[in-house]
């Protein structure tokens, strides 16, 4: 092989480059800093090599909030609801108290259209069942509950947070219940209670492993509670010699989440036998768990005119319309199919226009 790579039988093979630094380290510095040398270097910083190689940069970076729209998560919580009635109502089934699924097995089953005359611009409402047993109707009914709290809280000058506890049960009766309640009533007689100006209180219910256990919830007007005599006397009406019981003062609105509790939660009873959700329902039926009492009770009237003064005006489209008609989901279909027509215009006749090209002695024109 010769300097240049030549085989002594003619092939030419390209040496090896070797680099050999023979410069200052001035004159090195400037090579580095030269245009050529940085132009060289342009495919780094923004443009392509046609041979380099690319990352993929597709994908959800791991630390990224996941970012999901508010109609996704509604609607993946309105199918959990779902499920858990269906589970609750299959249960019953199983149980032999089919009856009880009446109402709440079809609820949020049919669809109702609120289209507007002016735009035909079209809103959905589902039928409820409007049972306090539903998971799908309770969220809303709990809505409508804080409405009615935030307004009362309002009317509260010292509001204490009063929970009263009853020892666990291996059953629940309706019984049972109406007696809790009653010595709520007794409970509040009390002379020692004469401070107790008024309230509301709310029924929640839990069934674990130790059994049933029902506890009130209370937002009584009083500057004072006695914790410790409250706990004895609470005891004494539920034959017990004293009772678990809390007195929390309201600093903020953090009550409002124990005091709008649902009397128990869909995806709770949906884990219960059927034999046990049927004694829940026998036992809560036309039972009242949200009530008020004393002052309360006598603003009811303002509660009512202040309900009026914020009713919602009538609805106006965004076309300005006033005027909606409402239709059923067949109903809807076909007036979407009419509409759909009129708008597409009709294609012109279909002429007997036979081209000369085509015309043939044995082919009718």
């Amino acid at each position: 092989m010769n300097a240049v790579g030549q085989h002594p039988g003619g092939a030419t093979r390209r040496a090896a480059p070797s680099f050999v630094i023979t410069e200052s380290p001035s004159t090195i510095g400037t090579l580095f800093t030269s245009p050529a040398f940085l132009a060289g270097l342009s495919f780094g910083a923004g443009a392509q090599h046609p041979n380099s190689l690319k990352l993929e940069q597709r994908g959800v970076n791991r630390h990224e909030p996941n970012k999901i729209s508010a109609e996704k998560r509604q609607r993946k919580f309105q199918l959990l609801r779902e499920i858990d009635r269906d589970t609750i109502c299959r249960k019953l089934a199983d149980a032999g108290r089919l009856e009880l699924t009446r109402g709440m097995g079809d609820c949020h089953s049919e669809q109702t259209f609120k289209v507007c005359t002016g735009c035909s611009r079209a809103r959905v409402f589902w039928n409820r069942c409007e049972t306090k047993f539903c998971p799908i109707c309770a969220p809303r009914l709990a809505r409508e509950r804080r409405d009615k709290v935030e307004w009362w809280a309002t009317q509260i000058r010292t509001p204490k947070h009063v929970v009263l506890t009853c020892r666990n049960t291996a059953t629940i009766t309706k019984q049972q219940v109406l007696a809790y309640k009653a010595n709520l009533v007794a409970l509040r007689r009390q002379k020692w209670c004469a401070n107790w100006k008024g309230g509301f209180y709310s029924i929640e219910t839990t069934n674990e492993s130790r059994g049933w256990h029902i506890h009130f919830h209370l937002l009584v007007d009083s500057r004072f509670i006695d914790e410790q005599r409250l706990a004895i006397e609470w005891g004494k009406l539920n034959g017990q010699d004293f009772a678990i019981v809390k007195v929390l003062p309201v600093n903020d609105g953090s009550y409002l989440k124990e005091v709008l509790k649902y009397n128990v939660k869909g995806s709770q009873m949906a884990k219960w036998s059927g034999s046990d959700i049927a004694a829940f329902m026998d036992a809560f039926h036309h039972v009242k768990t949200f009530d008020t009492f004393g002052s309360l009770r006598e603003c009811r009237a303002a509660w009512k005119k202040w309900k009026d003064e914020q009713k919602v005006p009538e609805e106006t489209c965004e076309c300005g319309s006033c005027t909606f008609r409402t239709m059923d989901a067949n109903t809807f279909a076909a007036d979407e199919i009419r509409r759909e027509r009129a708008a597409t215009p009709r294609p012109p006749p279909l002429g007997r226009i036979v081209s000369h090209h085509l015309q043939h002695p044995a082919l009718p024109i």
